[in-house]
């Protein structure tokens, strides 16, 4: 589950948060997914998790995309387990995983969201 210490390291780190209303310049087919299921994701390039505004339609969406998206920044960041090199970028989690524990943290540890939301802003 994601740690309060993690967050504030990835915030340390400069990941940010963006929110865009359509993929841009992104080869979807790479991720198995059309541009339709495409919610949010991680760009390790920039340090951006981007959020796509039309397939978050409730703020429970959002949430769970903001915590799926900042386990896949904790895992290439600061546990190591994605290849930040370059734009070869490798998930080494199968995003179901990912999907599992962004639930556990919300489900048991609603304070994280909460903090998330104050550090970076949002409502």
């Amino acid at each position: 589950m994601l740690s309060y210490s993690e967050i504030l390291k990835l915030y340390l780190y400069q990941v940010s948060i963006k929110f865009r209303r359509k993929p841009k310049d992104l080869k979807l087919e790479k991720f198995g997914v059309d541009d339709f299921e495409m919610k949010a994701e991680f760009n390790p390039e920039d340090l951006e998790i981007i959020i796509y505004t039309p397939f978050n339609q409730t703020e429970y969406e959002r949430d769970m995309s903001l915590l799926h998206e900042f386990t896949h920044a904790r895992d290439a960041i600061l546990r190591g387990y994605g290849n930040l090199k370059g734009h070869n970028y490798v998930e080494n989690r199968d995003c179901s995983e990912v999907e599992l524990e962004a639930l556990e943290t919300y489900q048991k540890r609603p304070y994280i969201l909460k903090f998330i939301k104050d550090l970076y802003q949002l409502k």
